[in-house]
């Protein structure tokens, strides 16, 4: 029952303190007017009130994938995200965006993340950073060697006592 209680004590701190991200992802026809149409929106008493940082990238290179661009908002927690979501379709100045960006782009993705190695930092202000997309054939099997991997390199940059899975391991043990 201890066990039972600490695992769910766990998943609720990590969840309720972890960073989203929603990744829009579009093909930019006219670069120049997606541009222009994001910063009116940004400008509106809503986009000022999205509870989150806000960028807008280009994908350059992008070997097959379609998308050239990618707005990113990425929200502190869970509560900032559902605040954003609820309203989206509330907003007028969000559905006008949206319609003029239909004008100039084609969306071709849209997700929300989460990064698996959160270690509390802000990952939205990092510079460069890598993103994999990718279709796991055997998620358990990814999950243990990606816990594997992250455990050796937490280690090797001193980050084992924050990492997450860290503390997993000790759960099985009596």
């Amino acid at each position: 029952m201890k066990r039972i209680l600490l695992i769910t004590a766990l998943f609720s701190f990590v969840f309720t303190n972890a960073q989203y991200c929603l990744f829009l992802d579009f093909k930019a026809e006219q670069p120049e007017m997606v541009a222009s149409s994001l910063k009116g929106m940004m400008e509106t008493e809503w986009g000022k009130n999205i509870q989150g940082t806000k960028s807008l990238f280009a994908y350059l290179p992008n070997g097959t994938n379609e998308s050239t661009h990618s707005l990113q908002i990425c929200f502190p927690n869970e509560a900032a995200f559902e605040n954003f979501y609820a309203s989206w379709n509330q907003s007028p100045d969000a559905q006008l965006f949206f319609e003029k960006m239909g004008k100039f782009s084609k969306q071709i993705s849209e997700s929300l993340n989460t990064p698996i190695w959160y270690n509390g930092k802000d990952w939205a202000n990092d510079n460069v950073f890598m993103l994999y997309q990718m279709e796991v054939s055997n998620p358990g099997l990814y999950l243990k060697e990606f816990q594997s991997f992250s455990l050796k390199i937490a280690k090797k940059l001193g980050y084992e006592r924050q990492f997450l899975w860290h503390r997993f391991s000790y759960l099985g043990k009596k």
